[in-house]
């Protein structure tokens, strides 16, 4: 990174502090690297714990404890030294250009847990991990009626839920995105075709277009999008998967391979239609 990026960089770090908090640092290995085609950014929590019987990231988890629970980084990201068209500047980013501050605060979202471990193989469906939920699985539900199943509750490896994780009708529900959102579930990503690393762990890009305050934690960014608030709806959703209450738990090491769930990509224009 150079000095203007990392100012950018930072901008977006300092975002984060003023809507949550935590007793334990919270660290970034952030690397300026080639990326793959139209992939602005990608990044995730560094390991996952067992918190309640329940995988979290690191930050989450440390902060359940108490203490840092290991030496390791809490969120590894990485971002396109590839891509030539950003904007680094402290104003909205021009047209055309894609706005570096907005894909750095969407991607520590990522970090701090806005994530599931939901996954596709062919036509089989699960949101487990090491027979482990996520904790963000625990709210994703097939409909937006408060009695729609639950997909933890679905048949784990099989093809009703991998229909679900392609149905374009899931939803993020608990009392504090209702709260958030007049009274209704929040809307996923949850395109017909599986996407690896945009499908499920985002908010759906229609219902939140460019323009709309809860449009950070969709799955894209168009050139012109400035996006510097994380908006209600990702904070009720980033409040409910741990970050309140305030209290702590008893934290069992999880699996170490890096989780990386979220991805960036461009798009020409929003909302984006699949």
């Amino acid at each position: 990174f150079n000095a203007t990026s990392k100012a950018a960089f930072q901008r977006a770090v300092d975002m984060w502090p003023t809507k949550i908090s935590s007793p334990v640092p919270i660290t970034i290995d952030a690397t300026w690297a080639p990326l793959g085609s139209n992939i602005l950014g990608s990044a995730g929590s560094n390991y996952i714990w067992k918190v309640g019987g329940v995988w979290q990231g690191d930050a989450i988890a440390n902060k359940k404890a108490g203490r840092q629970l290991n030496s390791a980084p809490d969120i590894v990201a990485r971002f396109s030294s590839s891509f030539t068209n950003w904007h680094f500047g402290t104003g909205p980013a021009p047209a055309g250009k894609y706005d570096f501050t907005s894909v750095v605060a969407h991607e520590i979202g990522h970090g701090l847990g806005f994530w599931g471990v939901g996954r596709v193989n062919g036509a089989l469906g699960t949101v487990r991990y090491n027979g482990a939920n996520g904790v963000y699985d625990r709210y994703t539900k097939l409909g937006s009626s408060t009695g729609s199943p639950l997909l933890w509750k679905m048949p784990d490896n099989s093809t009703k839920l991998g229909s679900a994780l392609r149905s374009n009708n899931l939803y993020f529900d608990s009392p504090a995105v209702r709260n958030a959102n007049g009274g209704k579930a929040a809307r996923l990503y949850a395109p017909g075709t599986w996407r690896q690393g945009s499908s499920y762990s985002h908010l759906n890009e229609s219902t939140y277009p460019k323009g709309n305050p809860n449009s950070l934690m969709t799955y894209a960014i168009g050139g012109g999008e400035t996006i510097r608030t994380p908006g209600n709806i990702t904070m009720a959703v980033v409040k409910t998967i741990g970050w309140e209450p305030e209290g702590s738990a008893s934290v069992e090491r999880g699996t170490s391979a890096p989780f990386r769930p979220g991805s960036v990509p461009i798009v020409p224009s929003r909302p984006f239609a699949v």
